[in-house]
């Protein structure tokens, strides 16, 4: 490999200026060969397209495409990733009309100068030219899905044939492919994001998993077999039944939700049709980890608004159409409150749930004290309650009224062990549907 490659040597200096100054220094060489070939290939480069790529462990393969008529030498090429690193092509090759060709990306670079699997800025550009040929934002970075670690075969796979030295369309001219055609003509379905089914509410949970509910925007129900739920880890296979105007919420823990806190929603022929991200930025997780420490949820408000495009919270216009609130599995989202930097100013949940033991073992009875966030060293004065019991996929299984000052519940036989949560409303209130708590529960074997 020529020096003039090198990370460290890089030498495009001016497209944008996070980076100008690492591009400054050109190899004097390198400079002289790409003016010469310029000077007879000047705009042959511009019909070369990133087509489809794969970012694993341990090896990173991209593909070329050249949508026009003329051969194309390589050695005009570069390719930039967001953190500034270089990748040399192949100098000394050509890409012929019409050809799909597959380089892997250097393995021997240290981590940081690497793609980022997460999420990354990839740049194919002419030096020569000073001009960015196509770009793709992916994971937490950009619009375009990640890929699924776990799914060796899947890709990212463009679906169209416009050049984007922008990265502007990375949404809807990129998308999974399970099966990858590297090397070939892409086959992917392109994404149909937005429409009647959404991912409505992520409710982060411990160890890494996350619970997701579905909503059904239509007047019919949706069979969800052959829909999916994919992050940057893996892919899950979803079932049963979404009812229209309704709700359907899934534990999803081999997602490992901390790695890349984006979550995608695929219809049936892997057509991508929404996605959400949570991230403060590309790695950051301040608001995220926040939520999970203060038991709140993510949630689109009212049920199913957009933005269907979203890869961070800004871009899911987070905190107006995506809020922070109460977890409410299966049922609409309350919204109680905008952010966690606006938590002061939100109107509170006046009713905490105090519950033991927790997780609770099978048989068992779960002692629940409520009190008043308003004073959470004592309990409330003796007025009706009701405590609803739901389930993972949002079902009601069980109903308790009694006193606010505490309740004990005891699990019917039918109730398996899981994951529960337990809604409870104070019976007198007529206000905005603040006066309520919500907890989630374990029930062991």
């Amino acid at each position: 490999m020529p020096d003039s490659w090198l990370p460290t040597v890089p030498f495009f200096a001016s497209h944008r200026s996070r980076i100008a100054g690492s591009r400054s220094r050109a190899g004097l060489g390198l400079a002289i060969s790409l003016g010469l070939a310029a000077l007879t290939a000047a705009t042959a480069p511009a019909a070369v397209l990133m087509n489809e790529f794969k970012i694993e462990d341990t090896q990173q393969f991209l593909e070329l495409r050249n949508t026009g008529p003329e051969r194309v030498p390589l050695d005009l090429l570069g390719l930039q990733t967001g953190a500034g690193s270089l990748f040399p092509l192949a100098v000394g090759d050509t890409l012929e009309p019409g050809e799909h060709q597959v380089f892997p990306l250097p393995d021997a670079l240290p981590a940081v100068e690497r793609i980022r699997r997460r999420g990354d800025v990839l740049e194919l550009f002419d030096p020569a030219l000073d001009e960015i040929l196509d770009r793709v934002d992916f994971g937490d970075t950009g619009g375009a899905p990640a890929d699924i670690l776990a799914d060796v075969a899947s890709t990212l796979a463009r679906v169209t044939s416009t050049p984007d030295p922008q990265g502007n369309a990375s949404a809807t001219a990129w998308t999974v492919d399970l099966t990858g055609t590297l090397g070939s003509p892409n086959n992917a379905a392109p994404p149909a994001l937005g429409g009647n089914v959404a991912i409505n509410e992520i409710i982060p949970a411990s160890a890494n998993a996350v619970v997701i509910e579905l909503y059904n925007a239509g007047p019919a129900p949706i069979d969800l077999n052959g829909w999916s739920l994919t992050s940057a880890q893996c892919n899950i296979h979803l079932a049963g039944t979404l009812p229209p105007d309704g709700f359907r919420t899934f534990l999803v823990t081999p997602l490992i939700f901390d790695f890349n806190l984006v979550v995608y929603l695929f219809a049936p022929g892997e057509v991508r049709v929404d996605q959400m991200g949570l991230s403060d930025a590309p790695g950051v997780q301040t608001t995220y980890q926040q939520a999970l420490g203060n038991g709140l949820s993510f949630q689109r408000f009212p049920d199913g608004n957009g933005p269907h495009s979203g890869y961070d919270l800004p871009s899911i216009d987070f905190p107006v159409s995506v809020r922070l609130g109460l977890p409410s599995p299966g049922a609409p989202n309350p919204g109680d409150g905008s952010g966690v930097a606006d938590e002061a100013a939100a109107p509170p949940a006046r009713l905490g749930l105090e519950i033991a033991p927790n997780p609770l073992t099978r048989g068992g009875a779960l002692q629940i004290a409520v009190k008043s966030a308003d004073d959470r060293q004592g309990p409330l004065a003796p007025q009706g309650v009701v405590l609803r019991v739901y389930d993972l996929a949002g079902r009601l299984v069980d109903r308790l009224s009694g006193p606010s000052a505490a309740l004990t519940w005891t699990p019917a036989p039918r109730i398996a062990p899981g994951v529960y949560f337990l809604a409870l409303e104070r019976l007198a209130f007529r206000g905005p549907g603040h006066d309520s708590g919500v907890a989630k529960l374990t029930i062991k074997p």
